[in-house]
């Protein structure tokens, strides 16, 4: 694809990655205003909801998972209440990292702070067994953000940056 610029390399840049991400092959947009957030999937995602009980009260997670034989693409949401809207957010973002290290019983890989408009966030990749999960986490007010792509070390599908740019924030709707 040739694309003429003469209105500056930067938004060229933005208008090729534009209509590249727009090419993606195969990822449609999903929208849930229930939760607060779009991405593209290639297929509609799977929904599960998880409650865990705490000692500040019961935490809900939504899932929404996308699996082939070999890659999960997947987004969490989690609303922490009240509490988490006073709170650090970097402590916060820090603390899921540690916490999903853990859980992945992985090595980390890379990390770095990254940013979803104003929305703080961090981006590392972990490597557990025989996979390698690319993770982006953002924290929105009381609301934890996480996009994951999991796949076998070596073999990263051609769509999973997509998936990952294409996460974005909408207005949330109230039940």
């Amino acid at each position: 694809m040739t694309m003429k610029c003469s209105i500056g390399l930067l938004a060229c840049l933005v208008s090729s990655a534009i209509v590249v991400h727009a090419q993606a092959p195969g990822l449609k947009s999903y929208s849930y205003p229930a939760d607060g957030f779009r991405a593209y999937f290639p297929t509609e995602p799977k929904f599960t909801k998880a409650i865990e009980s705490t000692k500040n009260g019961d935490s809900v997670s939504h899932s929404y998972t996308y699996e082939s034989q070999n890659n999960a693409y997947v987004v969490t949401v989690l609303d922490f209440g009240k509490e988490a809207e006073t709170a650090d957010p970097s402590v916060l973002i820090e603390a899921m990292k540690v916490g999903m290290l853990t859980q992945f019983k992985g090595r980390l890989i890379s990390e770095h702070k990254i940013q979803l408009s104003v929305v703080p966030g961090m981006a590392f990749e972990v490597e557990a067994g025989e996979y390698h999960y690319i993770i982006r986490n953002y924290m929105a007010g009381s609301t934890f953000y996480v996009t994951v792509v999991g796949h076998p070390i070596g073999n990263k599908p051609t769509d999973a940056d997509y998936f990952l740019d294409s996460f974005g924030l909408i207005t949330r709707t109230v039940k």
